[in-house]
């Protein structure tokens, strides 16, 4: 009897056995094969060139889908896969891929070929050197306001030939912002006006936050750094908002304050705030991915701009009791020195050159040179008040509101270059980028 049970239980395995056998053999145990001719390993391409991808394809039973795609050192995709055509076991193709994306920078790529087969699929690379596209400017934008519920965005050519209405939108104005990445304009209103994002390719709102109208200011700052747009609430409330408008970031300054201004430095957003029934003024430091608040100092000035200096140090420049200021502020001690003293006046507005250099609009019509490493601030363009600064880095050259007029000098000798006039004197400059 035992004998009968072990010889129907052998005889059940190599029955399952010749099943599994059987699926294994009905399946696809091997994964299909590429071989890539072009691009040559190594080569280098710039952005906006096409790259001609040619690779054979086979399976030995089904070959489902083949695609290209680009992908980054850590073999991430940085743009779309495009699908090859499959209609045998075998392909051989030659795809005329692009490399589109005006926001790679130059280093080492892989273009992928993968292949599936339904139950495996494989890849192959070939490595190549991307040139980034050259930056360049695109143009620059000033704000006006025609009227009292009225705020313009108008736009000046590379030529620098004429000052063009570009958009219009109603409320009033606290700040305004501009990133090369999104194309995008942001301004802020005060008590009336949203905060909203308009492109610059299009001339429409990409996406706006309304203002609650009250006795107090509603928005009063706007900053956009690293690929989010930051805004800042009367209430103490700063967010953070994506590309797309939504919220991802949120955090708040000290309680009984309202901010004065807003920094993206390192991992940290840096506010400067103002108490709202007193003269205490602080800097109040955020943790850039939780929002939470991680230090605070008082401090006596009103903040005109922040530059980083390094890791570690920030540069703050702005006015105490009527006249200009310049301190650092080091993360790490939570402290503030002064590195310089300024002539007596105020300080209208400061640009940032490089780390060492900066550009600085003073009441008494002078926009000086300091030099940080030297300790000295020299005149270097006279006869201008300087309201807005802003340094093309590209073209070295400067660019400076005065009330309506813009104008535009040489970084090199500090000569004039050209004067535009506006219609309505000007509350903020912005020069776009390409990337």
């Amino acid at each position: 009897m035992k004998k009968i049970f072990f010889n129907i239980l052998a005889y059940l395995l190599l029955i399952v056995s010749a099943l599994v056998s059987c699926k294994k053999e009905e399946g696809d145990g091997n994964a299909p094969f590429i071989t890539i001719y072009n691009p040559v390993e190594n080569q280098f391409v710039n952005v906006f060139d096409t790259l001609i991808v040619n690779a054979d394809v086979n399976d030995d039973k089904n070959l489902e889908s083949v695609s290209v795609t680009l992908v980054n050192e850590n073999l991430v995709p940085v743009q779309a896969s495009v699908a090859i055509n499959v209609n045998d076991n075998f392909v051989s193709f030659s795809q005329a891929y692009i490399i589109y994306d005006i926001h790679l920078v130059s280093g080492v790529y892989y273009i992928k070929v993968s292949a599936s087969d339904g139950l495996n699929t494989i890849s192959s690379y070939r490595k190549i050197n991307v040139i980034a596209a050259p930056r360049k400017v695109m143009g620059y934008y000033l704000i006006t306001n025609p009227n009292v519920n009225n705020m313009l965005i108008s736009s000046i050519d590379t030529g620098f030939s004429a000052i063009n209405p570009y958009f219009n939108y109603g409320g009033d104005f606290s700040a305004a912002a501009i990133s090369a990445y999104n194309q995008e304009l942001y301004t802020s209103g005060h008590y009336s006006g949203s905060a909203n994002a308009v492109s610059l390719t299009t001339g429409g709102i990409r996406w706006s936050v309304p203002s609650i109208p009250g006795s107090d200011p509603y928005f009063k700052g706007i900053i956009n750094q690293d690929k989010t747009t930051y805004l800042a609430y009367f209430n103490g409330l700063v967010r953070g908002f994506n590309s797309n408008g939504a919220i991802v970031f949120n955090g708040n300054i000290s309680a009984g304050y309202y901010p004065l201004k807003l920094f993206k430095h390192a991992a940290y957003i840096i506010c400067s705030e103002k108490s709202i029934t007193g003269a205490f003024r602080k800097i109040i430091v955020l943790q850039g991915e939780t929002g939470a608040g991680m230090q605070e100092a008082l401090m006596s000035q009103d903040v005109v701009e922040f530059f980083t200096k390094d890791s570690d140090n920030v540069f703050v420049f702005g006015n105490s009791s009527g006249q200009g200021v310049i301190e650092i502020y080091q993360v790490s001690t939570n402290g503030f020195w002064s590195p310089h003293t300024l002539v007596p006046g105020v300080l209208l507005s400061a640009e940032q050159v490089d780390s060492d250099t900066y550009l600085i609009g003073h009441s008494n019509g002078t926009v000086y040179k300091y030099i940080y490493s030297t300790n000295s601030s020299t005149p270097f363009i006279t006869g201008v008040m300087a309201r807005n600064i802003e340094y093309d880095d590209i073209n070295q050259e400067i660019i400076i509101t005065d009330g309506s007029a813009v104008k535009k000098y040489s970084y090199g000798n500090g000569g004039l270059l050209g004067t535009l006039t506006a219609p309505d004197s000007i509350f903020d400059l912005h020069v776009l980028y390409n990337h």
